[in-house]
Formats: C-alpha cells, structure tokens, sequence
C-alpha cells in the first residue's frame, strides 16, 4: 500500500461537498451551500440541544456564541 493512498476517503459519502458550495461545505439534508448559513443553522441547533440538556436556562445563539442566563 502506498504512503499517499493510506487515508483516501474521497469515495466515502463523508467527504462529499455540498453542490455549488465550492468545496466549502460538506453534503447535507438541508442542501445549504453557504457556510455563513451552515454555522447559523449550526449553531441554531446546538442551542436547542443545549436547552433540552439545562432544563429551565435560557439559551440563546449570539454571533456563534451561546450565551445562557438563569431565569
């Protein structure tokens, strides 16, 4: 096996790029191709995991950082 071939995922559905993305984000279900979009969609949704995981805090996504206040 060659050096060069040892890690070649380019096959795999993993490592497939968004159409009219420029290689710039990865395959996903909702065919977003813009990366802005991508790390809003992102971090819209580790804002609702994360209010699921505290229960009664707030949380809330704010320029891709999650802020959280105790009500």
């Amino acid at each position: 096996m060659k050096k060069d071939n040892r890690y070649d995922v380019s096959g795999l559905t993993e490592a497939q790029f968004e159409p009219g993305s420029n290689d710039q984000v990865l395959k996903n279900l909702l065919c977003i191709t813009s990366p802005q979009t991508m790390d809003d969609a992102e971090a819209r949704a580790l804002g609702k995991v994360m209010a699921g995981l505290v229960g009664n805090e707030q949380v809330r996504a704010d320029y891709g950082l999650l802020i959280w206040s105790i009500e």
